[in-house]
């Protein structure tokens, strides 16, 4: 099993800041369904973070095309409960680092889309 994360600060048309927490499941050998769950928060002062909801249902999808090392150049990511439609875009040229159980990638990415932002992705290859 091989899990991706991702944590992202959105703001919606208002400017209202949200944390949006996402991870990911998939089987390394590629097939089988993919799950992906997310937790947001209302992001105000330290003493008005809010957890809005758990156990989200979202898609989020790799890019077709590649980098030279064979990451993804961006993640399409869906949640309708939020009504968010955005793509996730390494902010820098991503390079592999190898680990046990095996590659990964660990970087800043900028969201476009109905909502903008900026955040983390924590990518494992199959």
């Amino acid at each position: 099993m091989v899990f991706d994360r991702a944590w992202l600060v959105l703001k919606d048309q208002q400017q209202r800041p949200r944390g949006l927490q996402l991870q990911r499941s998939r089987r390394a050998s590629g097939r089988g369904p993919e799950i992906t769950t997310a937790i947001t928060t209302s992001l105000g002062s330290l003493s008005d973070i809010k957890l809005d909801s758990t156990n989200l249902n979202a898609q989020l999808a790799d890019s077709h095309d590649r980098s030279g090392n064979n990451l993804p150049k961006s993640w399409h990511l869906q949640l309708s409960d939020l009504a968010l439609d955005v793509s996730l875009s390494p902010v820098t040229d991503p390079s592999v680092n190898v680990s046990l159980p095996g590659p990964f990638w660990f970087g800043v990415v900028a969201v476009n889309g109905s909502q903008s932002g900026f955040g983390f992705i924590e990518y494992s290859q199959p």
